[in-house]
């Protein structure tokens, strides 16, 4: 198929579908890179019926060919809303639903989200055509069939957000304009396209060379029918293995605990589920404590470059950790890399080879690569960042703030292979007697402002601090991890 950038929105699809001439054309290179299951992924091809209402019987096969006559492994569910779309790219789960007179976009951390109805919904959008028939990922591409008016418009994208908010690589009008598709899907193995296609009284199991082939409806295998024209409404081949999500911790002394002492931490039997690593220290990587091998959550080392600090101390990973915990989240991981007094002009800054980002970056590599030996698939679900201190003491560094934020945000995105992290910000304390706190707190508030759907950024101005009026105390620590890790929930929405 011949793909040309095209912005439209489902009212005009129509018009734009019948006058497009589509030309040859290329996407930019950075956007062709797509994330690569893991390599302890089970991929399995999952099959979804609708058993009336919002509820769903979800069917994993081994293969396309095993689909027809076999006993696949069935969970039945409960969906916060009707199911018209599923697809995977290897690591998490996307899926098109349908809630009155809504269509709604959503992620899924893992499999076992998306069968327990636990989305992480981006935009949902009123209309009231209830058009869409599939959605598929074949590592470039995600493509959308829609069936509206008499008429199949199939329409492919560069990322998850472009479907989010409609805003199409190109559009085209299918050449057979029966509405018969039920799903549409790509086996990343077998590097085929597939599709349902129910017609009267049967269903039909296809698979595609090409995508063009799956427009036209040309299969290269043979047509497997299912009798009755089942209410199947989604096909696809994703990763069902459990999950363990890991939430990333950074930034500087604050994101530590430098004013904490881990005597004053409440036990809690939650931090014997949640796995831990951490590196930590004061200044660029030095006076270094940490967990060396993933252990569980628990206070750390306190080795920080001043006159008496206490044996132990604890960051904001204890209350974000407890609050996850306690909000029913299970398999959860936490990797805490933090340094004081650093700045994201420079040492935080991803352009710097020899920076914290690439020591982040390697702790968090260092850390998932254990937990994988373990037999865990890892996926870095949520990051935290509580910085801006150092910066606040430049003017050239605070002005710049903004920019060097947004940057770090798209790096660490990049890292975790998901464009939709949920990003988490402390904003800096106003009062703290740093000359240019306004401008690094303007920056961090404008953070959201520019992504409200997946970006959060908390007030700490109440949180009480210790006595040099800018590290929050023990108390105030496990307050604004509390505070982070509502914050997480409220953009994942469950």
């Amino acid at each position: 198929m011949r793909r040309l950038r095209v912005v439209s929105t489902m009212a005009t699809l129509a018009i734009i579908a019948l006058a497009l001439s589509l030309t040859t054309a290329s996407p930019p290179a950075a956007d062709a890179a797509a994330p690569s299951p893991s390599t302890n992924a089970s991929l399995q091809y999952v099959l979804v019926e609708a058993t009336g209402g919002t509820g769903y019987r979800f069917k994993q096969y081994s293969s396309f060919a095993s689909i027809p006559g076999t006993t696949p492994v069935e969970q039945s569910a409960t969906s916060s809303r009707q199911i018209r779309a599923i697809a995977s790219d290897g690591n998490r789960w996307f899926a098109i639903l349908r809630s009155s007179t809504q269509n709604c976009f959503a992620t899924f951390t893992s499999y076992a989200n998306l069968v327990e109805s636990r989305p992480h919904v981006l935009r949902c959008v009123d209309s009231p055509i209830d058009g869409y028939r599939g959605v598929a990922w074949d590592g470039r591409f995600f493509s959308t069939v829609y069936h509206d008016n008499g008429i199949t418009y199939w329409q492919t994208y560069l990322t998850w957000g472009d479907v989010v908010t409609n805003t199409p690589y190109s559009t085209q009008a299918s050449t057979r304009n029966t509405d018969g598709y039920r799903s549409i899907g790509y086996d990343p193995t077998s590097q085929v396209y597939f599709s349902l296609w129910g017609s009267g009284t049967a269903m039909w199991f296809l698979q595609y060379a090409t995508f063009d082939d799956m427009i036209t409806v040309t299969s290269t295998s043979e047509s497997y029918s299912i009798p009755g024209n089942p209410p199947y409404v989604g096909l696809a081949v994703g990763p069902v293995n459990p999950v363990l999500d890991v939430y990333v911790v950074a930034g500087q002394s604050n994101a530590v605990g430098y004013g904490t002492d881990g005597a004053q931490l409440p036990a809690s039997s939650a931090d014997a589920q949640i796995r831990f690593f951490y590196r930590q220290g004061d200044g660029d990587d030095q006076y270094v404590s940490t967990s060396g091998t993933v252990t569980t959550l628990g206070v750390q080392t306190a080795n920080f470059n001043r006159g008496s600090p206490p044996a132990t101390s604890f960051g904001l990973e204890m209350g974000i950790g407890r609050t996850l915990y306690a909000q029913g989240r299970r398999d959860i991981a936490i990797v805490k890399v933090g340094y004081g007094n650093t700045d994201l002009a420079s040492q935080w800054n991803p352009a710097n080879a020899n920076g914290l980002f690439t020591v982040l970056r390697d702790q968090l590599s260092a850390a998932t690569s254990q937990w994988n030996q373990q037999g865990y698939r890892t996926r870095i679900a949520g990051f935290f960042w509580m910085q801006g201190d150092a910066d606040a003491l430049n003017q050239s560094m605070a002005a710049n703030y903004g920019t060097n934020l947004t940057n770090f945000k798209a790096a660490v995105r990049s890292v975790a292979a998901d464009r939709d992290l949920p990003f988490i910000v402390g904003r800096i304390r106003a009062g703290s007697n740093l000359p240019y706190a306004g401008a690094v707190r303007t920056a961090q508030s404008a953070l959201r402002a520019g992504d409200p759907l997946t970006v959060a950024v908390i007030d700490t101005d109440a949180i009480p601090v210790a006595s040099d009026n800018l590290h929050y105390n023990s108390t105030g620590e496990i307050a604004l991890g509390n505070q982070m890790g509502s914050a997480f929930t409220t953009l994942s929405g469950w």
